[in-house]
């Protein structure tokens, strides 16, 4: 007759570890359940649903972007989408070019991308100039006196979605095994559940940076949530794929994404791959004296051209090749109504005890459109 075997933690199976216990291991394993971006976003509060929604707004935009070049003779300009912010007696003025000084004057809106313009309003200039294809026109309204006229410009809400993602992990411990006395481990189902809560957390942080949604959910799909980059990744204004090397420019142009859409950032997030580069960007610039017997440099901020000081923030479940800049405040972790980590015990299975550590979770990131940018493809 066979012997059966047992799929649980056996006394037998720690027979090498039941005197003094060398704890380095265990050290190792909680270095590694390091959460880091996890750390900086919103949590606490909780959702009602499986299929968290939440609505968002923006404001109208305060330019419109040029979709052809604009000779110094043009009546009429076409332009990427006419905004409800732009109407008779608008102003504009090019943000995009040095030395283009001229004031276009809004005369009538032709079409859904067609505006005529007057050329060289005011004082601006003495005469009209070209304007490049692509530039961006700054909206300057300027209404008549008296006027009668009713133009809405009220903005319509959006509405973002993501799914609620469990996470789970269970201890089976042998009766025999949870009875012996180990040095270092007092109690060997507490202990397991505590290593196991270290590995929940360390798979809702990789799923808080990469996760991709999958919604719905049936018998035979397991449904799970959106993480911030792909979030972004989904927004190509906010996204650059283009295979390049990290470099000062990189983080300008990422944080001009932000800067053009009236958005905020504070924190840089990337893999060590790319977050030690910062510290190269300014190597030339640091001197030693004949005294110095090391050199060091570690960057905990970054100054960009536009005056925004940004937090480096390593992440180790960054994909190598990801620089990412955030506004962490749009970012919030929430639980399912109830569904908040917890260990539970579940009922004797004959000669053994087990417990389950469950949570159900989900992220909300707002305004991945305004909020954030992120490079994807960046050199090792």
């Amino acid at each position: 007759m066979a012997i059966p075997a047992f799929g649980g933690a056996a006394d037998y199976d720690f027979s090498a570890t039941t005197g003094n216990l060398d704890l380095s291991q265990e050290l190792s394993a909680i270095l590694l359940a390091d959460t880091m971006f996890l750390g900086r976003i919103g949590s606490g509060g909780t959702c009602t649903q499986v299929q968290h929604y939440w609505l968002e707004e923006s404001l109208n935009a305060h330019y419109v972007q040029l979709n052809g070049a604009v000779a110094a003779g043009d009546a009429n300009i076409t332009i990427d989408a006419v905004s409800s912010g732009v109407y008779v007696g608008a102003l504009l003025i090019n943000e995009t070019e040095s030395g283009v000084d001229e004031v276009l004057q809004v005369t009538a809106v032709t079409s859904t991308t067609v505006l005529a313009v007057g050329r060289a309003v005011g004082d601006s200039a003495p005469v009209a100039q070209a304007h490049a294809d692509n530039s961006r026109l700054r909206i300057v309204n300027a209404k008549q006196e008296g006027d009668e006229s009713v133009n809405d410009q009220s903005t319509a809400r959006s509405r973002k979605s993501n799914t609620c993602q469990i996470f789970k992990k269970e201890a089976k411990i042998s009766g025999t095994h949870q009875a012996v006395d180990m040095v270092g481990v007092p109690n060997e189902m507490q202990h397991q559940l505590a290593q196991r809560m270290l590995e929940i957390k360390r798979e809702l942080a990789i799923s808080v940076w990469s996760g991709v949604q999958i919604a719905g959910g049936s018998d035979t799909v397991i449904r799970s949530m959106n993480g911030v980059r792909n979030f972004v990744r989904s927004q190509s204004t906010q996204t650059d794929t283009t295979s390049q090397a990290f470099g000062e420019p990189l983080v300008n142009a990422l944080y001009k994404k932000i800067y053009d859409k009236g958005g905020e950032a504070s924190i840089a997030i990337g893999s060590a791959d790319q977050m030690k580069k910062f510290s190269q960007l300014n190597a030339d610039k640091v001197r030693l004296a004949p005294s110095d017997r090391a050199r060091g440099v570690f960057v905990t901020k970054y100054l960009t051209e536009y005056g925004a000081e940004l937090d480096m923030m390593l992440d180790r479940w960054c994909l190598p090749g990801d620089l990412m800049i955030a506004d962490p405040r749009k970012v919030r972790l929430l639980a399912l109504n109830g569904r908040q980590f917890k260990a539970t015990p579940l009922k004797e299975s004959g000669d053994a005890l087990i417990s389950m550590i469950v949570g159900e979770y989900t992220l909300e990131v707002r305004n991945a459109a305004e909020c954030f940018a992120l490079a994807t493809a960046l050199t090792l």
